[in-house]
């Protein structure tokens, strides 16, 4: 009888379960991360290989069959620079944001350049006021407007670098872009299973059934999933994905249909093939097999497309299922509960009913008349009495946490509610520690692993040692639950027998009872210097109030007072006057122990130089210092390790051709004034060209001017007397400066 009302109770509360399970028809947009296998790219360049890996797109996949994923994140290239007589034409968007211009080809961008720009350059004048001992020529900056079209050797070199620079950098730029994008992705679902592993699942799907059933709702979910990992080599910046450490096949989902779409897939060898399937999700021959299954005995016009990666652009009235794989970051749904109660209906339905636990009995005997026999388990008196009134709570404890172990000495179960830090942790830990005391075997669940790692945390080390741990489904949590299983194990294989327990348990016991005696007796002080704190005292120097009181005040002056030692007499006066103290003080605060150790060293018999001769020693090597610290001050330590590389010799002649330099370079300066500065730079880069050419043209003008000085030294001019030079020069000025600007001779 109470066997059949716990099977009637548990295919109610799997029913109600279903029921009252929300159907999530296709992944949403919103909630749902799908990275699709067919984005993966392919044909990668020899030297971006290793950047994507994948059994989906390999050529031999039985090599890695279990290396679903990899990405390895790569440098981003660097954008070919600009030409320097190119840079004022080029627009600065593209200068500034060259990924932007990536997809697009050489031909496309031959029109970016500005049409025409405005430089500044310099325009010498005659200055006809300028003061007779100042030049009579100034310099000034004015803008030109310069036109694309008056220099078609500018097109020429913008086509050049597109050709030979830009074009193989954009190339490698968007096959950088593709790996970083599918990086991204990857770490996205990562870094959201970190964060809350307890709400989002990453599986690995294939299978995608694209429908709209009978009632017009669209659907669009893979009917074969499988759980997935990821994980992280953050040095070289690997990220693998593979199948989770609770892989055990590939699942069927089919709550995304109606019940009555779902196929009955009983009496196939489905769960053969899924087994042979195993993580081989790379072999689409295997999976469209089982697809055929699923998809033939749910519709009659169902159609497989195992060459099929990506989805269909819309879904109509045909049950279509398409290969394409993906690895899909998704909320997990609620099928535990149910999972778990198949499971119970599933142990129930055998001939030997298994036991139970006292609440379960307890729950199932309601109703029914006092004295009838509950199902089969374990004894009914459960309770905390075993020890006597005695609770074994290894932690701080309160009135609320005992009344919770008053409760379980009456019922066998309790339940305790309140928000997060009113000390329900520590209160199952205390509770953990007097069972296991008390003999009993604790199973503690929780909706999320992060609960159980707190309160993990929170047991004593040596009951933490005793507990089976097992917090989740990643590899991390396995291999922390084959450490406590084998934990356990060498406890048991460490256990020195009955007599050696139960002395030690002797021990204890007369530890503890000393430790409570202890505690009394420590209540009893504790109570009297309570009373003792109300009596207030009056003491010299202005201390009064009661002893707490007058305590804090003796802390708050203690940086002050507390290097001094406590007198055995405090009626004598000290000895010493004010300016004695002051010197002593001072005296001690330089005796440092290292100050003593050094007055204890033996000086030896050597002799010792003049104290002249070595305070100019000691000033000359402080100089030296100085010396060197502001020759490094600025300088780079790697360029100060580049230096040391070469030989004392090498740098003296470095440093000899740098003062030759500069010398050079200060009479140019005078000579030339500020374009000294761009020859420089331009021929310590090689840059000759510009200024050959330059020289040469000066070379040519000189060459003329003497040419015409010569012409000019055999005409003669003839002033008459009357004539005013002044003016006349004057005059010849304005003449040259109308010249200048265009005029004619009339």
């Amino acid at each position: 009888m109470a066997g059949d009302k716990t099977k009637a109770l548990l295919s109610f509360l799997k029913e109600t379960a279903r029921i009252r399970q929300k159907r999530i028809s296709a992944y949403r947009k919103d909630a749902d991360k799908l990275l699709w296998f067919a984005e993966l790219p392919r044909d990668l360049p020899q030297t971006w290989r290793d950047a994507c890996r994948s059994a989906f797109v390999a050529d031999n996949p039985a090599e890695i069959p279990t290396l679903w994923l990899e990405v390895r994140k790569k440098r981003k290239p660097l954008s070919p620079p600009l030409p320097e007589h190119l840079r004022d034409w080029v627009p600065q968007k593209f200068q500034d944001h060259p990924d932007d211009y990536i997809y697009k080809e050489p031909d496309e961008l031959l029109d970016l350049l500005n049409e025409e720009i405005t430089v500044l350059v310099e325009k010498r004048s005659s200055d006809p006021h300028a003061p007779p001992q100042e030049p009579r020529i100034s310099v000034e900056q004015v803008a030109e407007v310069r036109r694309l079209k008056d220099y078609p050797q500018l097109e020429d070199a913008w086509l050049s670098y597109l050709e030979n620079e830009w074009k193989p950098w954009a190339q490698e730029m968007r096959t950088w872009k593709q790996i970083e994008d599918l990086y991204e992705k990857v770490d996205f679902m990562r870094r959201r299973i970190e964060e809350a592993e307890e709400r989002y699942e990453l599986i690995l799907a294939v299978g995608l059934l694209q429908w709209r059933d009978p009632t017009g709702t669209a659907v669009k979910r893979h009917l074969l999933t499988a759980p997935a990992e990821i994980s992280l080599d953050a040095a070289p910046g690997v990220l693998t994905v593979g199948p989770a450490a609770s892989f055990e096949k590939f699942r069927v989902e089919l709550d995304m249909l109606e019940l009555q779409d779902r196929p009955r897939l009983e009496g196939s060898d489905l769960e053969d093939r899924l087994e042979e399937l195993d993580v081989q999700a790379w072999d689409n021959e295997k999976v469209a097999e089982i697809l055929r299954i699923i998809a033939n005995k749910a519709r009659p016009d169902a159609q497989v497309y195992e060459d099929i990666w990506t989805p269909f652009d819309r879904e109509d009235e045909t049950f279509r299922v398409v290969y394409a794989p993906a690895l899909v970051l998704r909320e997990r749904r609620p099928t535990a509960y149910e999972e778990l109660i198949s499971r119970f209906l599933k142990a129930f339905e055998g001939k030997s009913i298994p036991s139970t636990t006292a609440p379960w009995e307890r729950f199932v005997s309601e109703g029914e008349p006092l004295g009838s026999p509950c199902l089969g388990g374990p004894n009914d008196d459960f309770d905390l009495n075993n020890a006597g009134a005695r609770l074994f709570f290894p932690l701080p404890t309160n009135d609320e946490q005992r009344r919770i172990a008053e409760r379980l000495r009456a019922r066998p179960y309790v339940l305790v509610k309140g928000p997060p830090g009113t000390g329900k942790s520590q209160a199952i830990a205390n509770l953990i520690c007097h069972l296991l005391a008390t003999g009993e075997r604790v199973l503690v669940t929780a909706h999320a692993p992060k609960a159980l790692t707190v309160l993990r945390e929170r047991l004593p080390a040596d009951i933490r040692d005793l507990c089976v741990t097992a917090l989740g489904s990643s590899r991390e949590d396995y291999v922390l639950l084959e450490h406590s299983v084998r934990g356990i194990l060498s406890r048991k294989n460490e256990w020195k027998g009955e007599a050696w327990a139960r002395a030690e348990i002797d021990r204890l016991e007369k530890e503890l009872c000393q430790l409570q005696n202890e505690s009394a007796e420590v209540d009893r002080q504790l109570r009297e210097c309570r009373e003792a704190e109300t009596h207030p005292h009056v003491l010299w120097a202005g201390y009064q109030g009661t002893a707490a009181q007058i305590a804090r005040q003796v802390v708050k002056e203690s940086d002050a007072y507390g290097w001094f030692p406590e007198l055995t007499d405090d009626q004598n006066r000290c000895p010493l006057e004010p300016e004695d103290i002051v010197f002593l003080a001072d005296v001690h605060a330089a005796l440092t122990e290292a100050h003593l150790n050094e007055l204890q060293l033996e000086i030896g018999t050597f002799s010792l130089p003049d104290p002249g001769e070595f305070a100019q020693a000691i000033d000359n090597l402080t100089a030296a210092e100085r010396a060197a610290e502001a020759a490094q001050a600025g300088l780079p330590e790697e360029w100060l390790g580049a230096l040391q590389q070469f030989s004392e010799e090498n740098l003296n002649e470095c440093n000899k051709f740098l003062k030759q330099l500069e010398e050079h370079a200060a009479w140019a300066t005078r000579v030339l004034g500020n374009l000294a500065a761009e020859i420089l730079k331009d021929l310590l880069v090689a840059r000759y060209d510009r200024w050959d050419r330059l020289a040469q043209e000066v070379t040519d003008l000189i060459e003329w001017i003497y040419a015409a000085r010569e012409r000019a030294g055999t005409a003669p001019i003839d002033l008459p007397s009357n004539v005013d030079e002044a003016k006349l020069l004057a005059d010849t000025r304005r003449r040259l400066e109308h010249f200048r600007k265009g005029g004619g001779a009339g």
